[in-house]
């Protein structure tokens, strides 16, 4: 296995001994490709699909539509209205699962609508589970 060190991408060169226009062309499209994706931060969004908690209580446990990916929640609070958009922090395994985290809140939940930023959706708050014995 030949080993690629940093700066050698544009010396690809062709049998003829020429720098290859197309090769450097489809390096640089998915060097540009993949960064755009890491300077995103890997900032795709991804659904809700379960959320647990009492309306007395500042405290969500949200079921989210990503596998093993250490999503992060942010949420914008308003007299009425809870957004929490969730954004995985690295790529899937492509495994079909799903992640959990806790968000706490300024204030509790109260009346307030929970939506979902990835559909913008209302989210139905269902009690918490019973603890396991």
């Amino acid at each position: 296995m030949r080993r690629v060190v940093p700066g050698e991408v544009f010396r690809s060169r062709t049998a003829w001994g020429r720098l290859s226009p197309v090769t450097t062309t489809r390096t640089v499209s998915v060097l540009v490709g993949a960064l755009a994706f890491v300077a995103s931060g890997c900032s795709s969004t991804v659904s809700i699909i379960e959320a647990r908690g009492e309306a007395g209580s500042a405290t969500v446990r949200l079921v989210v539509a990503s596998c093993h990916q250490d999503p992060v929640a942010e949420v914008e609070e308003t007299g009425t209205e809870i957004r929490i958009s969730i954004k995985p922090q690295r790529g899937g395994n492509g495994d079909e699962c799903a992640d959990a985290l806790t968000v706490t809140l300024d204030e509790p939940v109260g009346d307030r609508a929970l939506v979902d930023g990835d559909t913008g959706g209302r989210v139905r708050l269902k009690p918490p589970e019973p603890p396991l014995d």
